[in-house]
Order: structure tokens, then sequence, then C-alpha cells
């Protein structure tokens, strides 16, 4: 009950109000952020109803009526309302419930307009009367097969098979969802390109990789994984040691650097004086490495990943992991006291990053993306060709499409009036790009309404690549 607090009662008005402005306010973007068991599906649902049954029908009988339509029918009016809605989830199990609770409620209602249907209030529509109701609850029962309840992969899915020849796909779209085909084409076009290389001599891209011990299955493995995740080969075409590129190698080292900073010359010398003097000697070296690392061109920055070898052997990289973990000797922790904590955070990212460039090989490097790069090429050519995607490059190519087709991003603006997003917290950033894509950019009359839902608290799809930072910016 503290200042600021709400109380009991409070809450309960605030609850009831933010569960009827989300079934009322229809004429901007709105969020739902609520914990756990609060039912936020539910207001989901009741807002699908609210707009079907009533905010949306009159615009709906508006539309047909401007097409040239002189009498429409509840039917009619009804298919144009579903035809304009879009509601996404993250499983096709919540998408099937989703759509079945629409369903029964409409049946219901069709039935009973006087039914309660929890958590939706019947009395804010703005033509609450029962028999309305009834009419139309009916007629939308009839067109359920025009409810678009889906995934964002099968969203993904229906914008390429709708416009396959915009990206070059073939019309006949296949996704290969277990992979199967993407490894034999892989397997085809390396083979293909091995005998190639092979007979040119030691100077193609795939000879050096054989030389030094990648062979040509592991190549197509990396293809096949790299194309599974939607990687491009767009993305191996710039040098990452290159001076004039906004590299990542090169700005991880600045990254690092920035970390090593924290370690200042205070805790490294003091760091010496508790017997950690080759840990701190490390530190000290790494600081006058990258000192520069933002400006290093593309020899010095080798010869810096190379020196990094040479100073963090593997006893000195365990005792900076130790640090990462919080274990500090008796002596360390003597003479730095409560400051140790503030090592911990430093020491983990250094940790990761020198372990990664510890083993970065800049000949396989090269080799490898001279390589990759058009293999990865002629796999996404051929792809298309036989019109397949991958699970995964379904949402990369969607954003393609609604990136570089400007006609067919305003088509599917227009063609929707409803955008509602269940589980948002389990989004990336190119899912935050998609929804961005068709409810937030071009004109604000052509845009369709936007609603999502989420718990920050209850992100589980790490493993599916959710970001959190995405989900907060957007």
């Amino acid at each position: 009950q503290g200042e600021g607090v709400l109380t009991p009662r409070e809450a309960r008005v605030d609850d009831d109000s933010g569960r009827r402005r989300a079934q009322t306010e229809f004429d901007h973007p709105v969020a739902v952020e609520a914990g756990a068991g609060t039912g936020k599906t539910t207001v989901l649902v009741a807002r699908i109803l609210s707009w079907c049954l009533g905010y949306g029908w009159l615009p709906a009988r508006h539309r047909l009526r401007e097409a040239g339509a002189e009498e429409v029918t509840d039917d009619e009016i009804a298919a144009e309302v579903l035809d304009g809605l879009l509601a996404i989830t993250f499983t096709e199990a919540a998408a099937a419930q989703m759509a079945r609770r629409v369903a029964d409620a409409l049946t219901e209602l069709g039935s009973d307009p006087s039914a309660p249907i929890v958590g939706f209030y019947k009395e804010l529509l703005p033509e609450p009367e029962p028999e309305v109701l009834r009419r139309r609850a009916q007629a939308l029962t009839g067109a359920l097969d025009h409810l678009a309840v889906r995934t964002i992969h099968s969203h993904c899915w229906h914008l390429l098979a709708g416009h396959p020849m915009a990206l070059g796909l073939s019309p006949d779209l296949e996704v290969d969802a277990e992979g199967r085909k993407l490894a034999e084409l892989v397997r085809e076009v390396v083979e293909q390109a091995t005998r190639k290389a092979f007979e040119r001599g030691a100077d193609e891209p795939l000879t050096r990789l054989a030389i030094r011990g990648v062979d040509p299955r592991r190549v197509a493995a990396a293809i096949v994984d790299l194309v599974s995740d939607g990687f491009s080969a767009s993305a191996l075409a710039d040098d990452p040691l290159g001076v004039y590129q906004n590299d990542p190698i090169l700005r991880t080292l600045g990254e690092v650097r920035e970390h090593d900073v924290t370690l200042s010359e205070e805790h490294v010398d003091r760091s010496t004086a508790a017997m950690e003097q080759p840990t701190a000697e490390a530190l000290g070296e790494t600081r006058s490495l990258l000192g520069d690392a933002d400006t290093l061109d593309r020899e010095a920055g080798a010869g810096v990943l190379e020196r990094l070898r040479d100073v963090w052997d593997e006893k000195r990289l365990g005792r900076l992991a130790d640090w990462s973990r919080g274990k500090f000797t008796k002596s360390l922790t003597t003479v730095l006291g409560e400051e140790t904590s503030r090592l911990v955070a430093p020491a983990a990212t250094l940790t990761s990053k020198l372990r990664l460039y510890r083993r970065l090989d800049v000949e396989i490097l090269d080799a490898g993306r001279e390589a990759l790069q058009p293999l990865i090429a002629a796999v996404e050519d051929e792809l298309r060709a036989r019109g397949l995607v991958t699970y995964s490059s379904l949402m990369s190519e969607a954003w393609r499409l609604l990136r570089e087709q400007a006609p067919v991003l305003r088509s599917e603006r227009r063609r929707l009036q409803q955008l509602l997003v269940d589980e948002f917290q389990d989004t990336d950033r190119l899912q935050c790009d998609l929804i961005r894509f068709l409810a937030l950019g071009g004109e604000p009359k052509e845009r369709p309404g936007l609603f999502v839902v989420g718990d920050p608290k209850q992100s589980i799809y790490g493993w599916r690549d959710a970001d959190l930072e995405a989900y907060e910016h957007f």
C-alpha cells in the first residue's frame, strides 16, 4: 500500500478500464502487456468479436457499396469483415484454439444473443441490440472460412504463395520443412563446384579449404545450416576484415576494448599485487593491442587476432573465466574487497570474445568466405527456380518481399483492416519488422489497426531467437 500503489479496488477498476478500451479503441495501435493467467488471449478474442460484430461491420458495408454494389447482404458483409482481419500467434495449437474460441462465441451468440461470453462486453458495441447481434453472428458463423488465424510462418507462406513471381519464385511454392531437399541440392552444388576447383589447382578457395582440413562434406553441412537459418549470400559479399567495412570483427574487438577499460589500470596493478600477475599482464597487453581497434586496416586487424592467441593462453583465459563466474582468489578479494563484483560482467564478455577470436583462422576465414558466397548464391537461385523455401527462410523471404516490392506491401496494407498479434513477447527483430511493414508504415489511412498482446516475463522461445530487446523497442 505504498505511495503510487493501487488498492485492490482501484486495481480492479483499472483492469476493467483496460479491457474495455481493448474492445473499443480501433483508431490507433494498441498494446496490452499483462502477466500470466490474466486473460490476455481472452481480451484478444473479445476484440475480434467487437470488431466483427460492431466496429468493423459498417465500414465493411460501406466498402462494398463503394465498390459498386447497390444492395449487400449480411453474408457478403460478414465475408468482407473477416477477409480484412488477420490474427497471428506463435504455435499451430494456439492458432487453432483461438479460431475455435471465436467460432464458438459467434455460434453461441447466433443462437442466443443474450448468452454471456467470457470477457466480452456486448454493451460496448455501436449497435448492441439483440436481434442485430444475432443476425450478424449467424452471418459471420457462415463465413468463418474467411477468418485467418495463423502462425507467423504460416502467414509468411501465404504472402509468398500469393506473390511468388515478385521474388522470382516458382508458382508451385513448396516448404522444405525437414530440409531433405535442401541437403540434396547443396550436395549437388558442392560436388560440382569441388570437381571444378580441384581441376583448377591449389589457389581455388575450395581447394585451399581442403588443404587446411575442411573437406567438401563440412562445406556442404555449413551451407545447409546457414541457408536453413535464412542466411543470405549477400552477407558474405564484404571482407569482414576490410578497412572500409563496418565489420563485425573489428567492431567486436572495440567492444572488448570498452569492457577492458572497466578493468582499469588500478585494478590491473592491484591484481598484480594480489598474485594475479599473469592475468593482469594479459589485460594490460590487450588494452594496448586494442587501443586503435576501430581504425585497424586488414593486415593490422589480422595481426591483432594472431597476437591475442599468444597473449591469452589457456591458463590465463581460465583465470579470466573464473572471474566471470565470481570465483576469485582470497588474495585478490582481500586487495579489491567489494570491487571484485565489478569484474564479473566485463570478464564474462572478454572471456566469450577472446575464446572466439583465439580460434579464428584468418586464412580459413578468407577461403571460407570466398568459397561459400558463390555456392550459397547458387543454392538460393536453384531453390527459387524449384519453388523451394526452408522453414526458417519463410520469414526472411517474406521480409524481402515486403521490403523490396512496394506494390505488394501497399496491396497487403489496403487488404487488411485489423492485425492482431498474440504472445508478442516471443517475437524477434525480423518478425517485428514484418509487423511494422504491414501496420506502421506508409500512409496512415492505408494502415490496418494494430493490436499486440504480450508479457516479457513469459518469453520461453529463446531457442527460436525470441528477442526481448526487439519486443521492448517495438
